[in-house]
């Protein structure tokens, strides 16, 4: 809903791809007084900062839970396998993700054009959605076929489930294919999205080549 506002009140035009929340802020409050509170439009920046940083420590730490899993499972290298002596949190995949991010925000200022480094940041998205889509078909096959007793399980019976599991899935399509698909022909629109595309597909590719290969070793040991 505060996109749905953002982008009904402001002009697409108006905003910058870096510091859309900023700039919506700062323009809706010019349309109400004649001088911007400048600590209002800075107290948003740090509180939406912050919400930032809470949600992606929490969320990173589930998915590199899940890559860590998968790096037990030979799947993928061993180095996203090392976890806390601590606690056990996966501290593999966390400072690999922290290495790529930072050699990237690193030569963000050195690029030529700036449009490639969001073109980065878009196809990070775009392969971050895509591993959840087959997530809520595994949802729907599990509830059907597990009958593990759970602390928690999700209410509501079998058209219940099944809406709660494809609307999303629906909904993570269509971003996927608004962000990573020309939508036409036009030079703007290939030079924005067409090296996403082909980004996303070289990286699905190469995945499907490390699980190939991971698979074939892991028969070749039994």
């Amino acid at each position: 809903f505060t996109a749905f506002g953002i982008g009904t009140a402001i002009p697409t035009k108006d905003i910058s791809s870096s510091a859309g929340l900023v700039d919506s802020v700062e323009l809706l409050l010019a349309k109400i007084t004649s001088s911007p509170v400048t600590w209002f439009v800075t107290l948003v920046a740090i509180l939406f900062l912050l919400t930032l940083f809470g949600n992606m420590v929490s969320w990173s730490l589930g998915v590199n839970s899940v890559v860590r899993l998968a790096a037990k499972n030979n799947d993928m290298p061993k180095v996203f396998a090392i976890e806390s002596k601590k606690n056990g949190m996966p501290i593999g995949a966390a400072i690999m993700n922290g290495i790529v991010a930072s050699v990237v925000v690193l030569l963000a200022p050195i690029i030529p054009n700036q449009d490639l480094f969001w073109c980065f940041f878009a196809l990070n998205l775009v392969m971050f959605l895509l591993s959840y889509v087959p997530m809520f078909t595994a949802f729907l096959k599990l509830r059907r076929t597990d009958q593990t007793v759970r602390v928690f399980k999700v209410p509501g019976g079998p058209i219940m489930t099944k809406l709660i599991a494809i609307v999303p899935m629906i909904l993570l399509i269509v971003s996927l294919i608004f962000v990573a698909i020309p939508m036409d022909g036009s030079k703007e629109t290939l030079e924005a999205v067409l090296p996403i595309t082909i980004g996303a597909a070289i990286f699905i590719v190469i995945g499907e080549i490390i699980a190939y290969l991971k698979g074939k070793e892991k028969s070749t040991e039994k």
